[in-house]
């Protein structure tokens, strides 16, 4: 039954007048009851008010995460197409996320397809604000891309809508590879959960990552075509970090080619040594360098063993390049990452005791005023026998 907002506004004067007159009391059932006949009327009246005024409420709250077509009038439409500018093998879609106004994100379950022309649509969207990601599933595997241009949602872009607004967009995705290798620790034993990271080499634009299994294995998946530079974090924070190849900042970081279709392997990555507070983590584009009037003393270059592992043979360490230059360095062998006893200057004779091991330094650097910082050498192959 249809009930107007006018008349539930007369029905509550009317009910707040009947309550203030003092009049005969209904009708009673034999149960003791009012009569149902004497209210049957104004119950329906009131039932039917709540009812429209609960449509009304949630007419007017905002649904969250609402990214289904009939929510709205906004729309959301575009091509998704190759590099070269043709429309892309294989299914493609895209997927919407939306700001609950929470700082939380609604991810969308299942992608919207995109014609074989390369267009999409994506219409009936809430006023609110989204994020737009496109991927193709091909066998030849073309990398995601969110709008605009971004490897990944924290990058992305946002679109906000209006109400009946629209937001046109257009994309290319290109032919993607991945990078792939083992992370050890100092004793040469795998190291589970460390992140790899690779990031574009033109800026610190965080790209793709993976985690290292139990065997220390990583592969990024799904990188654009192109040159990076790979960074290695634990995330347990026992060992230090690190970028590819045995460099602890971005700038000095060997860059990693990334081919269409391909995997480039990357030999095994040798973490440092558990490390003092002190120690610097590998630094991006534009971090801080510490506060204070005392320097701060950093390593860009981590020390390096020469000389031949055999039994009977001496290594040296070439200790690094340190800033500022003036420090004072003090050394410690490992072998099999256990301190050798009274192995403590910038050589090493090895012993036969020490046959079958993997070697490794670790160099301290301090200065008057300054903590210390320490930087570990990446390890030697096993120690042959004397011929």
């Amino acid at each position: 039954m249809g009930v107007s907002w006018v008349a539930c506004h007369r029905l509550v004067d009317h009910v707040r007048t009947a309550s203030s007159i003092a009049g005969p009391a209904p009708a009673k059932t034999p149960a003791g009851r009012p009569g149902r006949e004497s209210l049957h009327g104004v119950t329906a009246v009131v039932r039917a008010c709540l009812v429209a005024l609960l449509a009304l409420v949630g007419a007017l709250l905002p649904v969250p995460g609402a990214v289904a077509a009939g929510a709205g009038s906004a729309t959301i439409s575009g091509r998704i197409l190759s590099l070269s500018g043709s429309a892309l093998p294989g299914t493609t879609g895209v997927r919407l996320a939306m700001a609950n106004g929470d700082g939380s994100w609604h991810f969308e379950g299942q992608p919207t397809p995109v014609s074989p022309n390369g267009s999409f649509s994506v219409s009936g969207l809430a006023p609110g604000t989204y994020r737009l990601q496109a991927e193709n599933t091909d066998g030849r595997s073309y990398t995601d891309k969110w709008w605009i241009d971004a490897g990944d949602f924290e990058t992305a872009q946002d679109i906000v809508l209006g109400p009946g607004g629209s937001e046109l967009v257009t994309m290319a995705l290109g032919p993607s590879g991945s990078i792939s290798g083992t992370v050890l620790g100092p004793d040469g034993r795998p190291v589970e959960g460390v992140l790899a990271q690779a990031y574009t080499t033109g800026s610190s634009q965080y790209r793709r990552s993976d985690e290292t299994d139990a065997d220390g294995r990583y592969t990024i998946t799904g990188i654009q075509v192109g040159t990076y530079k790979v960074e290695f974090r634990d995330q347990s924070g026992r060992l230090a970090g690190e970028f590819w190849n045995d460099t602890l900042t971005f700038q000095t970081a060997t860059d990693v080619p990334v081919e269409t279709d391909r995997t480039t392997t990357l030999g095994a990555t040798t973490l440092a040594l558990p490390v003092s507070i002190s120690q610097p983590g590998p630094t991006l584009p534009g971090a801080g360098t510490g506060t204070g009037t005392a320097a701060v003393i950093t390593v860009t270059q981590r020390p390096r063993i020469v000389g031949r592992t055999r039994v009977g043979r001496t290594l040296r360490v070439r200790p690094g390049t340190w800033s500022p230059a003036a420090v004072n360095l003090t050394y410690q062998w490992f072998a099999r990452g256990v301190a050798i006893e009274r192995a403590t200057t910038s050589t090493l004779r090895l012993t036969r005791a020490l046959r079958g091991k993997r070697i490794q330094v670790q160099v301290t650097a301090s200065r008057l005023g300054s903590m210390p910082v320490m930087a570990a050498s990446p390890r030697t192959t096993r120690v042959e026998p004397r011929r």
